[in-house]
């Protein structure tokens, strides 16, 4: 409010300015008589009006100039005819002031003109303030309209990733009804299949009986004519897959798993038709089997070695290492030239050293390997046998054994056969047998078989946990989630002979199917899971079966060692019945130590710790175990808590053990000459290098110094 009243009052006095200098811009004075009657005429004085000043607070009304004073006199005391006088003048002067200046504003108006201007910059600061709140409320809602389009973006992306997952879903679901039809009409050919082999077969054993009757008529037929009642010719050739897991606990508390793989191919490779179409059946072995007419291959590898006593029989025996026998056709001419050929084929195809089969290690055997196939009597100059017993079963002969499954290691049984754990198992075997065998029971045609078999023993307690528990995925860390697309069977059996009731294991998840098979003369039986079924994989879409012992006969835990960082631990829990012999052997493998590890006599030997018994036995004498202070002390360590029994420690000797040592003298012989030759060489050639040679002159005799003597005084060169 203070600073509008100043600028009020400074535009009045810029106003007071201007009207005072527009009011003196012209003044005409009178002339004296004496002036007039000189000049004779009417002088008229020109007034010049002094500068308006810069400043407007200096700027004052116009005062009246000496001039105008003296004129002023004039006019009042000498007035000559004619002339206004100074009334009127200024009535003029004033109407003239009064058109030249304008009107005056009054103080009332200069403070409603204060007023009016201070309400109009409240109102401006008001709209000012308005606009800014304006301005940001539509910031803040083009920010929560922002953050909306982001939420809607995030819920369209989200809708767009479930609208996805939802259609890899019914395509999986697609997948398994189609998969599920596939099997449906695998499983209704195979019954028509089946169902036209039996006609057949009724067929042609009423054509028999026809033939028999026509033969019993004496009638006989025409050499030219055909018979009376030709069979249907045999259906176009076809190949099959079949694949099995048998899971058979031992009696030692390992487990021995089998696979079986089964391929067969309606094929005649013994013809002299070629075989060029291969779906199931594997080219490199079919090519192999053509070209150097083999009627039948067998070839293992295995790793480890069978223990019968423990173990019982295996449905497929192999010895260590590497086996290879093979039965030739009777075409081949050059056997041993033959046989060469194929062993360094063989050895490419499952990365072996099948290469060092020569004429020293295979033999010709007449009675013990005979045909497994089709045609026992065979000429045995076609047979060949050979063995390495050194050779290492190894990733490099997994993976190509692999390879020849239709399936590979993508699908099927062939999942759970992970390297890593196959070979860290207690026996290791792998084959692959071809054989040719029969189509239908009459054997009017042929097939060739491929079978490839594992055997595998895992021994548990290795795991160091203790406890006969065993699954899937404990034994090969992968479970079951398919079977094979090409396989026309997949099934897992597990032996349950031994547990008829339940009452050793538990077996989960439990399966209704039971079949029997006589194995190695005698009858078993087993549990059966189908894996083309999906109800063998409920809804984890996952198999893996689990077997839990109920009561365990003891306890077993087995640390093994780490070299050079802890020894072997192992413990036991027996019940030892009276007046029996308890026996416990541990096998294991001399190896040899570092040189700065032998003691100072390694030849004595290396000493094992004493075996500690911990047994509670039976007292004949009822011992009071509450009071302990009237006892003596040798007879109150060790706490007791039951009155028939007693505990007692037991330490047996120490075990004195011969280990493979090396001849410590050669070191010491070898360092010894050593140092010999290093001395003497060099040696010799530092003297040579470092020595100096000088020549000795012998010393003259006593007459030759006293004449040098003489001959120095008196100035003469000396002798």
């Amino acid at each position: 409010m203070a600073a509008r009243r100043c600028l009020g009052l400074w535009f009045f006095l810029i106003t007071l300015c201007v009207v005072s200098t527009g009011a003196d811009v012209l003044h005409t004075t009178p002339v004296t008589g004496t002036e007039s009657s000189a000049a004779g005429t009417e002088t008229v004085v020109a007034r010049e009006l002094p500068e308006a000043p810069s400043d407007p607070g200096e700027h004052t009304a116009a005062e009246p100039t000496r001039e105008g004073e003296q004129n002023d006199r004039t006019r009042g005391g000498e007035q000559t005819l004619g002339q206004p006088t100074r009334e009127e003048e200024q009535e003029q002067e004033k109407t003239r002031e009064g058109e030249q200046t304008p009107a005056q504003p009054t103080r009332e108006e200069e403070e409603e003109e204060e007023e009016q201007e201070q309400t109009r910059g409240e109102e401006e600061f008001t709209r000012e303030e308005e606009e800014e709140e304006l301005t940001r409320e539509e910031e803040e809602l083009t920010t929560e309209e922002e953050e909306l389009t982001r939420e809607e973006e995030e819920q369209t992306r989200e809708e767009e990733e479930l609208t996805t997952e939802e259609e890899e879903l019914t395509t999986e679901e697609e997948e398994l009804t189609r998969e599920e039809e596939e099997q449906t009409r695998e499983e209704e050919e195979e019954q028509q299949t089946t169902a036209q082999q039996e006609e057949q077969t009724k067929r042609w054993e009423a054509t028999e009986l026809e033939e028999e009757h026509v033969h019993d008529a004496a009638v006989p037929p025409l050499a030219g004519d055909p018979p009376a009642a030709d069979p249907p010719s045999p259906p176009p050739s076809k190949d099959d897959f079949q694949e099995e897991l048998v899971i058979r606990p031992l009696h030692s508390g390992d487990i021995y798993a089998s696979f079986q793989f089964r391929t067969v191919w309606d094929a005649d490779f013994m013809g002299d038709q070629k075989v060029s179409h291969y779906r199931l059946f594997p080219k490199s072995l079919g090519q192999v089997i053509t070209k150097f007419s083999v009627r039948e291959l067998h070839i293992s590898f295995t790793q480890g070695y069978w223990r019968t006593m423990q173990w019982g029989q295996p449905y497929l025996p192999s010895p260590p290492g590497a086996e290879l026998w093979v039965w030739f056709q009777d075409t081949v001419t050059d056997v041993d030239g033959t046989w060469k050929e194929l062993t360094n084929v063989l050895s490419g195809i499952f990365c072996a050293s099948l290469n060092f089969i020569d004429s020293t290690n295979t033999v010709q055997p007449s009675a013990s390997f005979k045909p497994l196939g089709i045609g026992n009597v065979t000429d045995h100059s076609f047979l060949r046998y050979a063995t390495l017993p050194r050779e290492i079963v190894c990733t490099e002969n997994l993976t190509p054994w692999k390879k020849l499954l239709p399936c590979g290691s993508k699908a099927g049984l062939s999942v759970l056969l992970k390297s890593e754990k196959l070979f860290h198992s207690t026996f290791h075997s792998q084959a692959v047998h071809v054989r040719p065998v029969c189509q239908d029971p009459q054997c009017r045609t042929t097939s060739m078989e491929l079978r490839q078999t594992l055997n595998v023993v895992f021994d548990l307690h290795t795991s160091g946990q203790g406890k006969r528990e065993w699954s899937l995925f404990k034994m090969f860390s992968r479970t079951l989630t398919e079977a094979c697309p090409l396989a026309s069977s997949s099934k897992v059996y597990v032996d349950v002979t031994d547990n008829p009731q339940g009452e050793q294991f538990e077996l989960s998840p439990a399966t209704p199917l039971l079949t029997q098979a006589v194995v190695l003369g005698d009858r078993r039986t087993y549990s059966v899971y189908d894996l083309t079924q999906q109800a063998s994989f409920g809804s984890s879409r996952s198999l893996n079966m689990l077997l839990r012992w109920k009561a365990a006969d003891g306890y077993i835990h087995y640390q093994p060692s780490k070299d050079r960082e802890r020894p072997h631990l192992l413990e036991m829990l027996l019940q030892l019945p009276p007046n029996s012999v308890t026996e416990v052997t541990v096998e294991f493998e001399r190896a040899l130590l570092k040189w700065t590890e032998y003691t100072p006599d390694p030849n004595h030997g290396f000493y094992v710790g004493s075996s500690v018994i911990s047994a509670l036995v039976p007292s004949v004498v009822a011992m009071d175990t509450n009071s302990t202070l009237d006892r003596p002390l040798f007879s109150s360590f060790f706490p007791c808590k039951e009155e028939a029994s007693y505990f007692m420690r037991v330490y047996t000797e120490p075990l004195l053990v011969n280990l493979p040592t090396p001849d410590f003298s050669m070191p010491y012989n070898v360092i010894c000459l050593t140092c010999t030759v290093v001395a003497v060489g060099y040696g010799s050639l530092y003297n040579l290098l470092t020595r100096t040679f000088q020549v000795d002159e012998p010393s003259p005799g006593l007459a030759k110094r006293i004449a040098n003597v003489i001959r120095r005084f008196r100035g003469v060169p000396l002798l």
